[in-house]
């Protein structure tokens, strides 16, 4: 293999790191000659204490001031015992001998790209490749072995060629020697890691000390507020390391990028990038459907032909041709198919770049092969048995009662999905006008002047229903969220200085303009949508009183039972929404609390479990049959009033685990029950059409 060049942000990127961590070294060994000098003094100041005779107080305070001076230099060098282990349950082990052509390619590319072959491999469930390897301290003088991971939803959507390019470009990391520094980062960045965020042994004996009170606790309170400030400090230190360890990262998955194509070719890299992504939201449907399977007491046998199933559907919904089993990605289904965001910036917390950002460089260095496509299961002898094999390890970590399962076959599996589909699918008449969306409010008053009804005539259908409206609606969605981007820019979430809006660059400082400008836009939007969704409710109502005002009311009733349902999913998700921001992402990023500060979180824990609890009793939906039992259990007494998740007196992480449980399988019985609704209306309308002497279905599908 020719020894590529590295890009001159490659290299600058290299340097930035170093110095970074160089600098943050710098710091900790000013920090280490803290705490050892001040491990020196509090012993002598106990050496004092305890010379000076003044009983069991000077005997308490020697104890402490040796204690803290102790626990803060063993809080600076911990670290060092440290170790990381990469472990996943999922993980399979494969030997050669149960795969002797992945081995043999394995070493085709080792010996192209000058790596030495991973020590094991192993497979697991979902549609990626990594390389991975255990890590400690001493990692940074010692070399680790490394081994590497395959997915065998990664196989179930690529060519063998493809998956050749994937892999390459994981060995691709390792091929240069300026590409080592990868691993030293990586371990000094875990040091680092565990230094500032852990949550360990240490921090356990620092609380049990506090905690206990007194005269000897209140040395460990200190020793507590010490590492507080020094952790603060390495915190930042951090967060600049970070930064710069992240644009690295995403050079290096260009330079990996670069030696996979000289490998396998470009074309083969882009293809296998488009088909990942495009096959890895087939791999979530399929997930999604086999947790409604066994919420029905059913079980599948083989999840990758159920895959295989998810990915033809959904290419033939975006008019995808196929090459086998395996979809045709153009430049031209990207641009019909992906709606491009308005706003558009660089992520600096970013680890990888972009799928389009990677296609451009990988453009640019005009690699092609002329490779036939492939089988990649051909790597196996018994690719079946995998695939089972996989699809039971999912079932055991994931479905702990599928033993009780009735195991179905693929032909069952897409006998449930296309009946699943088409019960809730609504008449293509519509041309999509109600699909992936919440209806917009109407005021039902209005069906009791049929002065309304004026301008409808049967052919007014056509006016409504059309790809345009449709259209409209997904805009509007899509620049709610430039409009929540912009704003995440504006406040300083999103760390950026600068941004591109509809392919023209801003600085930050011009951002409330361009806030004014799309809220602007938004607003005739919406009052436009208001307009449409308003004349499609009046439309319907003109149709169902053609024919009778029993027809009138039983619409009316549908609309506001399909209201209702929208309102529950809403506010449902307004829960999850703040949960997830008042609570859940407070105890991700708390490294380390104390009891009292765990009562305070509780306590507002517990006001709102209550107000959740308020809300699910006031509905009218049933649950039972559309959860498991042990769901069904929890939201039985909820319901019941019988039990609540937490206590005042103490944190319970699995309580906290399940609630969060609680609230998203809810909004999954929500969202479905208003997506019941949507369609008993839509059917309900489409079926007074059929049977009015004014309308015939005038539709242009």
């Amino acid at each position: 293999m020719s020894n590529l060049n590295s890009s001159l942000e490659f290299r600058r990127s290299i340097y930035n790191v170093v110095m970074a961590i160089g600098l943050f070294f710098l710091l900790y060994i000013l920090l280490l000659a803290l705490s050892t000098g001040l491990l020196i003094l509090n012993g002598y100041l106990s050496y004092i204490l305890l010379s000076s005779g003044l009983g069991i107080l000077s005997i308490l305070a020697a104890g402490g001031l040796i204690a803290m001076g102790l626990m803060f230099f063993l809080f600076l060098v911990k670290f060092i015992f440290a170790r990381h282990k990469d472990e996943n349950p999922y993980r399979m082990q494969i030997l050669e001998d149960e795969a002797p052509e992945l081995f043999k390619l394995l070493t085709e590319i080792s010996v192209s790209s000058g790596v030495k072959p991973p020590g094991k491999v192993f497979l697991r469930p979902d549609v990626n490749a990594s390389v991975f390897y255990n890590s400690s301290f001493w990692s940074l003088f010692f070399p680790v072995k490394k081994n590497i991971d395959i997915g065998l939803g990664l196989i179930n959507s690529v060519s063998y060629e493809e998956l050749k390019a994937i892999l390459a470009h994981e060995f691709g990391h390792f091929s240069q020697k300026s590409m080592r520094l990868n691993s030293y980062v990586f371990t000094v960045n875990k040091v680092i890691y565990n230094l500032v965020y852990s949550n360990d042994r240490w921090d356990r004996i620092i609380d049990e000390w506090s905690d206990a009170g007194g005269f000897f606790g209140f040395f460990g309170l200190i020793t507590y507020k010490l590492a507080d400030i020094i952790r603060m400090i390495l915190r930042k230190a951090y967060n600049l390391i970070n930064i710069q360890y992240l644009n690295l990262s995403r050079e290096m998955e260009f330079h990996a990028d670069q030696v996979a194509i000289e490998i396998t070719g470009g074309d083969k890299m882009i293809s296998a990038l488009r088909r990942t992504e495009f096959c890895d939201i087939a791999f979530d449907q399929t997930f999604n459907a086999l947790q409604d399977l066994a919420v029905e007491g059913q079980a599948s046998e083989n999840l990758y032909l159920n895959h295989r199933y998810e990915i033809k559907t959904l290419g033939n919904h975006f008019n995808l041709s196929f090459n086998g089993d395996l979809p045709i990605i153009t430049n031209k289904d990207l641009d019909i198919n992906t709606v491009k965001p308005r706003v558009i910036f660089t992520d600096q917390w970013a680890s990888h770049p972009s799928r389009e950002e990677r296609e451009k460089r990988i453009n640019t260095l005009g690699f092609k092969s002329n490779h036939h496509e492939k089988n990649s299961w051909s790597i196996f002898k018994n690719p079946i048995n995998i695939q089972i094999q996989m699809t039971s390890n999912v079932y055991r970590l994931d479905f702990p009662n599928f033993e009780e399962c009735q195991l179905i076959d693929n032909e069952k599996y897409q006998a449930y999905r296309n009946e699943k589909q088409s019960r809730n699918k609504i008449n293509d008449v519509f041309n999509g006008f109600y699909d992936n969306r919440y209806l917009f409010p109407v005021n039902t008053k209005l069906a009791n002047d049929h002065s309304n009804f004026s301008e409808f005539n049967p052919y007014y259908m056509k006016t409504i229903y059309t790809s345009e409206n449709k259209l409209k609606f997904e805009k509007y969605s899509f620049d709610n969220n430039d409009l929540a981007t912009l704003k995440q820019i504006k406040n300083k979430e999103v760390k950026t200085r600068f941004f591109e809006f509809d392919h023209k660059k801003y600085h930050r400082r011009d951002i409330d303009k361009i806030i004014s400008k799309l809220e602007k836009e938004l607003n005739c939007l919406r009052k436009e949508l208001e307009n449409i969704e308003e004349k499609s409710f009046l439309f319907n109502l003109f149709v169902a009183c053609s024919i009778s005002v029993d027809k009138k009311e039983i619409y009316l009733d549908k609309w506001n039972s399909l209201m209702m349902s929208q309102s529950l999913s809403e506010n449902n998700q307004d829960f999850i929404n703040s949960f997830n921001e008042d609570y859940y992402s407070i105890l991700a990023n708390k490294n380390h609390w104390h009891n009292d500060e765990f009562r305070n979180f509780n306590r507002d824990l517990i006001q709102f479990e209550k107000n959740y609890m308020n809300f699910l009793q006031t509905t009218n939906i049933k649950f039972d049959k559309k959860l498991n039992k042990q769901h069904s259990e929890i939201l039985n007494g909820y319901l019941g009033n019988k039990f609540c998740f937490f206590k005042i007196s103490s944190f319970d992480e699995d309580k906290f685990i399940e609630f969060m449980n609680l609230l998203t399988d809810n909004q999954s019985i929500f969202h479905e029950n208003f997506i019941i609704q949507l369609k008993d209306l839509t059917d309900y309308q489409l079926y007074n059409y059929t049977i009015s002497s004014k309308a015939e279905v005038p539709v242009n599908k």
